[in-house]
């Protein structure tokens, strides 16, 4: 008897779920209790939810590192003559350089 490739792999995915699973439960139980709940709202989300929250981390993350950077530049107090000084100086470096 033949089986088509659907029995194909249904035979595999039954032969390997028992050890897949040991190996997800043993990863999971390391896992920080706080993220596995994200990782469990995340499952129930719909795709457009889930768009729609991956790209306001994004925004998110934006806006904190823009803030990060306004703040090291408001620490360096630069004036016309310290910003003249530090162009001069760092005229080949780039911003990730800088940073």
């Amino acid at each position: 008897m033949s089986l088509n490739i659907e029995g194909v792999l249904r035979s595999i995915n039954k032969e390997l779920t028992p050890q897949f699973e040991e190996k997800l439960r043993s990863y999971l139980v390391q896992q920080d209790r706080e993220w596995l709940i994200d990782q469990i709202v995340r499952l129930t989300l719909d795709s457009v939810s889930l768009k729609q929250k991956d790209i306001q981390a994004i925004q998110e993350q934006k806006t904190l590192e823009r803030l990060s950077r306004i703040g090291r530049v408001k620490s360096m107090a630069l004036d016309r003559e310290k910003l003249d000084a530090f162009i001069k100086e760092y005229a080949k470096f780039d911003r990730f350089k800088l940073i």
